[in-house]
This record gives C-alpha cells, sequence and structure tokens, in this order.
C-alpha cells in the first residue's frame, strides 16, 4: 500500500522531493512511515550534538549518553538510505529540473545557513575581517564544516548518481561497499572530508535509491507483522548495543551491514509507529526535518550557554541535555511556523529568482 501510494501520488502529480515525500500543487502527499523514521533520525542527530557539546563543555557524562552510542552505527546511513528512496523516478528527468530540485534547492539552503551560523560561530570574524569570513564560506564548498555537510554530500551524491545512471546496480553496490570497506580499513583517511564521507556514505545513499521498491514492498508486508516487527527489534537492539559497544561496527565489511540493519530497523520502527499512529510529535519533526537540522545549532548553543552558567537542573547532567535536546527540536519548528508568512520565509522557502523551473514554492519541511 505504501509503494501503490506513491507510486500513485507521482503518476498523478509527476513531482517528488528530494528524500522521499510526493509532492503535491496543493498539499503534500506524505509516506507515513518515512517520516516517522526521519523524526527519529534527526532527534538522534540532535541528541548527537547536544549530548557531545555539552558534556564536552562540563567534563562529565549523563545518561543520554549510552542512547548518543547505541545510535551511532544507524544513525545517519538511515538519513541517507531515505534520502535516495524517491531518486528513481526523477533520475532520467530533464537535466533541467534536476539541477534544480536535486542540486540547487540544496546548495541554497547548505550557502544561505552557512552564512548565518558561521556568523553566529565567529561574529568577531565577520564584523572584524569581512574578507576572511567571505574566504571561509568558499571553503566551506570544498571542505564543509559543522553539521551541514549532510547538504553538502546530498548534492555531491545527486550528481554521481545522475552521472553513473547506467551503469549497473551490482557493480554500484560493489562500489559503494569497495569504497566503505576501504574507508573503515586500516588504510589512512585521505583528509578531504568530502572524499571520506563520499566512501563512508555513498553504499547508505545508493541502497536507499536503486532498492527504494524492494524496501517500500517490505514496508507494506511487515505492517500487519506486528509481534514479528518487535521481535526483529528486540533482537537487532540487543546485537546493535553489543557490536556498538565493542566497536565492532567500525570493522570493514560489518560496518555497512550494521549500517544498513540499523536503518531498516529504525524504518520497521517508523511502520510500527505508524501503523497505531503513536508518536506524532516524532512524525512532525520528521516532517520538518530539515527545518530542525538548519536551525537546531542555535539553541542548543544557547541552551548549553545557560545550564554551564547556571547548573544542571537537579545536579543531573543527563537531565541538562535532555532540556536542550527538547529545545534545540521544538524552538526551530516554532519560529520557522511564525515566520510562515513573513519576509523572513525565505530561511525556509527558496525564492522563486533562485529556481531553474517554475515549480510550486518548496518549504524544507517538505524535504
Amino acid at each position: 500500500m505504501v509503494g501503490q501510494m506513491a507510486d500513485q501520488g507521482e503518476k498523478n502529480l509527476g513531482k517528488v522531493d528530494a528524500s522521499g515525500s510526493v509532492l503535491s500543487v496543493n498539499k503534500p502527499a506524505r509516506v507515513d512511515w518515512i517520516d516517522y523514521s526521519k523524526g527519529l533520525c534527526m532527534i538522534l542527530v540532535v541528541m548527537m550534538h547536544t549530548v557531545n557539546n555539552y558534556e564536552y563543555a562540563v567534563g562529565a557524562e549523563g545518561w543520554l549518553r549510552p542512547v548518543v552510542d547505541f545510535a551511532q552505527p544507524f544513525r545517519m546511513p538511515d538519513f541517507f538510505l531515505i534520502a535516495g528512496f524517491f531518486l528513481h523516478r526523477s533520475i532520467n528527468s530533464d537535466i533541467k529540473p534536476y539541477v534544480d530540485r536535486k542540486i540547487i534547492h540544496f546548495l541554497y539552503f547548505y550557502t544561505l545557513w552557512m552564512v548565518i551560523l558561521t556568523a553566529v560561530r565567529e561574529p568577531g570574524m565577520l564584523l572584524g575581517n569581512p574578507l576572511e569570513f567571505v574566504q571561509s564560506i568558499a571553503w566551506a564548498f570544498i571542505e564543509p564544516v559543522g553539521a551541514l555537510w549532510f547538504l553538502h554530500m546530498l548534492a555531491v551524491f545527486y550528481i554521481f548518481v545522475r552521472v553513473t545512471r547506467n551503469v549497473p546496480t551490482w557493480m554500484m553496490v560493489v562500489f559503494g561497499v569497495a569504497m566503505n570497506t576501504i574507508y573503515h580499513s586500516s588504510i589512512p583517511e585521505t583528509g578531504a572530508f568530502v572524499i571520506d564521507q563520499f566512501m563512508d556514505r555513498f553504499i547508505y545513499f545508493y541502497v536507499g535509491y536503486a532498492f527504494a521498491k524492494h524496501i517500500f514492498k517490505i514496508a507494506d508486508d511487515l505492517r500487519p507483522q506486528t509481534s514479528l516487527i518487535i521481535g526483529g527489534l528486540l533482537v537487532w537492539g540487543v546485537v546493535n548495543w553489543y557490536f556498538a559497544k565493542i566497536g565492532m561496527h567500525h570493522v570493514p565489511v560489518v560496518a555497512p551491514i550494521f549500517g544498513l540493519v540499523g536503518a531498516g530497523a529504525v524504518c520497521a520502527l517508523g511502520v510500527l509507529m505508524a501503523k497505531y499512529n503513536v508518536g506524532n510529535a516524532i512524525r512532525y519533526v520528521g516532517q520538518n526535518s530539515l527545518i530542525v537540522y538548519l536551525t537546531f545549532f542555535i539553541p542548543m548553543k544557547f541552551g548549553e550557554m545557560v545550564l554551564t552558567r547556571v547548573g544542571e537542573p537537579l545536579g543531573s547532567i543527563g537531565l541538562a541535555t535532555a532540556i536542550i535536546l527538547v529545545g534545540a527540536v521544538a524552538i526551530p519548528l516554532i519560529f520557522a511556523r511564525l515566520i510562515r508568512s513573513t519576509p523572513l520565509n525565505f530561511l525556509y522557502v527558496r525564492p522563486d529568482f533562485l529556481k531553474l523551473t517554475a515549480q510550486p514554492s518548496r518549504t524544507v519541511s517538505q524535504t
């Protein structure tokens, strides 16, 4: 049903977003379990940054640390897997709309928010040395910095898959596994962030792209099987916890297996949550995941600054990081809703004059 719904949506409307949701001229028709899966991963990503930053600032660990460590094998693989889900429907489209929707769309938000976040992190450089500030932004296109690297890598992957779209699937899968294996082997990293991340992450994006229809079919088949999903998640959870604890998820060949299986587990959990319509707040985060992704750094740093000065609530580092996490996820969503009908909407809606093709306005909440 999920796959059929998505197919029918595109047949009728002809437009899909970059990472998994059919676009409607009037209203987006979304795939429910994908939104839940993206929401879960988005929260885990913000949690990672929150916990790492705050614990570093105070020099101690809290009770969210085990959750961050548990999610390490699958957190970003799941994001890249989902990002590739609907690419097969536009991979052979005309080059102009493809470049506009798959590359310029992401580079617009990458550039805009790189400027904003760099100004927030380095206000002295912006005011004291504007030339250095511009140079740092330009260098970020070669060597991404900060959390926004995901958008940069998406653009790289969309370009690469378009260029190699006629290469047999099995060859691309072998290539992706080989790159991941080399990255996790004893061979030193290249030192170039984009190359290293390409080697590590490409297999997940490509599997999402090449096997999307099969994944949708599995999701359809699993939906009625509540006991099977729960049992499978419990077994996976124990195995993932153990292998993450001993660091096996970084071992060559094992790494992509745990990344893909973990990403599949998150999707299965999304199917289960969608079936019973639970955790709608998580689904909402997934529907607006890029709004959170672009903006969470600012409220996160503010919360960190406040709590490191006034002290942890109830003396708990874990509680402090949980409070910062909630604020870092919720505040961007509130802010985006407040500015929706104001001139500041360009923060989340690409202006028409920056589009190569005429299309309905797309906010990052649909991405």
